[in-house]
């Protein structure tokens, strides 16, 4: 009969999928604020009447087709983690052909892209040195590179993510050399946007083109225009849409991070930032992901003694107990200060025991002014 009633109960709990189904939890004491996303994306089929209409109507700029020369060498540049970044770089490119301007004339720039380069895009190589330009001198004295295609281009036009201001992926973190690179890494986030400005003034950029990003890698709205503009109506959709209430804070929060484009540290401190957010004092946070890879030289727990020490990451760690399911073995994933997290049999001890529990999905994408406490 005891049997029976625990069948019973279990089946009652509501379960809960995410990551692609990597993980699947229950459990009657979860809330999930986001279990669906009510806003409509762009069907594949759209994609190029929407990328044609912002050539025609851009944010506060004329007609792309009065931007241009019919001889100018223009290069797209698709920045680091930007969902079909590639995709609507080619219908970019196609836009411009239609405009009159000969194909060869148009270089498609990755900043990243797996796969080998295909006939009609390159991707940047921050160690060759055959491939950098001298850029500028910033205000510490050091010489920074650009990708040398961007560099000798008339018109350059990057392609990147733009929902709601959040982890701008610029031309200087996707086009930069190793040296610079390694600079970047160093510097504090205010900094490195600093060096995001002066990188897209020296370069001659007027104009661009952001997504706005949905969950799955998919598409709420491609945006073409002046780039502070772009930027900030990119920034209204993207906030609107992300925005999320939550009612109270909670003693687990497990926060994933879905999209196979943000699988990065600078995403993966977003969404620790976000989480910690709605955590009570001294919860534990569990990050659900796919990530790889080493940190930069302002992660807390890489080097406590660093002058440029990310203090309101350390602010995290020394109030929550925090988790993360990665592609990294335990004892990296320890030796950056997480606990370890092999699958979801753990996760769901951690619900068992706790009287609370937020599961924030896409916690990167979730910025910190719209989480509001009810």
């Amino acid at each position: 009969m005891e049997g029976r009633r625990r069948t019973e109960q279990k089946k009652s709990m509501t379960e809960h999928r995410f990551c692609k189904d990597l993980f699947q939890l229950e459990g009657s004491h979860v809330i999930d604020p986001r279990g669906d996303f009510p806003w409509p994306v762009i069907a594949t089929e759209k994609l190029p009447e929407s990328v044609a209409q912002g050539f025609a109507e851009p944010v506060d700029f004329p007609p792309i087709a009065q931007a241009v020369l019919a001889e100018d060498r223009i290069a797209i540049a698709v920045e680091l983690d930007t969902p079909c970044g590639l995709e609507v770089a080619r219908l970019v490119a196609a836009q411009f052909v239609a405009q009159g301007i000969a194909r060869e004339n148009i270089q498609i720039v990755c900043a990243d892209q797996e796969g080998d380069p295909g006939d009609d895009f390159v991707v940047h190589d921050p160690s060759d040195s055959e491939q950098q330009a001298y850029l500028l001198v910033d205000r510490e004295g050091v010489a920074c590179y650009v990708n040398r295609l961007l560099f000798e281009a008339d018109v350059v036009v990057p392609i990147g993510t733009g929902d709601g201001g959040r982890i701008r992926n610029s031309l200087c973190a996707g086009f930069c050399d190793q040296e610079t690179k390694k600079y970047l890494d160093r510097m504090k986030p205010e900094h490195a946007s600093a060096m995001e400005r002066m990188y897209d003034d020296n370069l001659g950029v007027f104009w661009q083109v952001r997504i706005v990003t949905a969950p799955g890698d998919e598409i709420l709205q491609v945006l073409v225009g002046a780039s502070e503009a772009v930027l900030e109506k990119a920034g209204q959709i993207g906030t609107e849409a992300w925005a999320l209430k939550i009612g109270s804070s909670a003693d687990l929060v497990v926060a994933s991070i879905e999209s196979s484009c943000c699988q990065t540290w600078s995403h993966l401190r977003q969404a620790i930032l976000n989480a910690a957010k709605v955590a009570n004092e001294d919860a534990i946070i569990v990050l659900c992901t796919e990530l790889r890879g080493k940190p930069s030289a302002t992660w807390p727990m890489v080097d406590a003694d660093h002058q440029d020490i990310d203090e309101d990451l350390a602010d995290v760690f020394r109030g929550h107990h925090v988790y993360l399911a990665s592609r990294l073995t335990q004892d990296s994933t320890e030796k950056f200060g997480f606990g370890y997290i092999d699958d979801s049999s753990q996760i769901q001890k951690l619900i068992d025991q706790k009287e609370s529990c937020l599961l924030l999905r896409d916690a990167h994408r979730v910025g910190l002014k719209q989480l509001e406490a009810c």
